[in-house]
């Protein structure tokens, strides 16, 4: 087990399931949020394989929406049958005055508690358990900043331990959790395979090439990607995308591809090659089908304490703005693919521009 500065605890461990997410960029929606449950498992197994954590102690599961939800970290944890809570909140991270900010709230639509027992976890937890995909660990800092205000405000005397495990993530994140861990117990941080090596010109894409690896995960890239992995842009791309976007992601990922050159290509497996023909094929049989894939993983993103009516009111207002959207976008003149830009993302076709903006009519309408 690796240190810095002797306050961050790093440790690599193996996760099959973990593997076949960083592997398999065309896994999308609930297959691959059935990946992410097996490798939260893999995590928790670890941590009591090891007494890093026991049935006793009281521990709180913190999602940072909505991308730690899609870890069910949460579900691994009580089915493994710890003295577990649940809470989750929002962060953003921002540019101010040269320097990051970081906003932490309680997302009363989307938060499956309220804000005080959420506050109540956070303060009286001995170990919080956080699941996330890391870069450079500016949001993750932030977070971990706010726990200890929360802690102090409530009362609380004792250091929480604080345990943060990564399906993909890059150790950059260490030396920033070290400046601030002097006000925990302990910080960890677990990484499922492999220490991903950050691309230091945007501070977000994850790639294979100078990371760092345990014998059984880097013998499993080395037969699943071979000489691929080097041409790999990022092993994880969005994670949110991969859920809420999956169609956009998915011609996210292609245009990348078809970017690369003849020689390039020919090195991409066979397998990644039959699974993006397999999704596209799926997203492009028509586009209500398509959009039904996207409109259900929304609505079971959504919270579950949400009573049925709402919930029944939230699928017929889709569905008639779907209609609409299909009305639009299939009329006279809108055959041809258009280039749009979404928050930074390519849409190629109208239906990729459709799905994402009934995303936004969600995310309106829950604010």
């Amino acid at each position: 087990m690796a240190a810095t500065e002797n306050t961050i605890r790093s440790e690599i461990f193996h996760s099959p399931a973990g593997l076949e997410i960083v592997t398999q960029p065309f896994l999308v929606n609930e297959p691959l949020m059935e990946k992410a449950h097996s490798s939260s498992v893999d995590f928790i197994n670890c941590l009591l394989d090891t007494n890093e954590i026991t049935p006793t102690e009281n521990v709180c599961v913190l999602d940072i929406l909505m991308g730690g939800r899609y870890y069910r970290l949460f579900d691994a944890a009580k089915e493994s049958g710890l003295n577990v809570h649940h809470a989750e909140i929002r962060a953003k991270r921002r540019f101010v005055s040269n320097d990051w900010k970081v906003k932490v709230w309680h997302d009363e639509e989307r938060s499956q508690e309220s804000e005080a027992k959420n506050l109540e976890y956070i303060s009286s937890a001995d170990t919080i358990l956080i699941g996330d995909t890391i870069g450079t660990g500016t949001t993750l800092k932030g977070v971990l900043s706010w726990i200890y205000q929360q802690r102090v405000a409530s009362g609380t005397t004792n250091k929480v331990r604080v345990i943060i495990f990564t399906i993909c993530g890059s150790p950059v994140c260490e030396a920033k959790l070290a400046t601030i861990a002097e006000h925990f117990q302990s910080v960890a941080v677990y990484y499922a395979n492999v220490k991903f090596y950050l691309n230091p010109t945007n501070g977000t894409d994850l790639g294979f090439v100078n990371g760092e690896f345990i014998p059984e995960s880097k013998d499993y890239i080395d037969a699943t990607l071979g000489p691929f992995q080097q041409h790999i842009k990022c092993a994880v791309w969005d994670w949110g995308d991969r859920f809420e976007h999956s169609a956009g992601h998915v011609a996210e990922v292609s245009e990348y591809y078809d970017s690369l050159g003849p020689a390039t290509q020919s090195l991409i497996p066979a397998a990644i090659r039959q699974a993006r023909e397999t999704v596209t094929s799926q997203i492009k049989a028509t586009p209500a089908s398509s959009l039904n894939v996207l409109q259900e993983v929304i609505v079971k993103s959504q919270p579950s304490n949400q009573n049925t009516t709402n919930r029944t009111l939230f699928k017929i207002d889709t569905l008639v703005l779907m209609m609409a959207y299909s009305t639009i976008f299939t009329g006279k003149g809108a055959t041809n693919p258009i280039a749009q830009k979404k928050n930074g993302e390519k849409i190629s076709t109208w239906k990729h521009l459709h799905l994402s903006l009934l995303n936004d009519f969600y995310v309106y309408t829950s604010h």
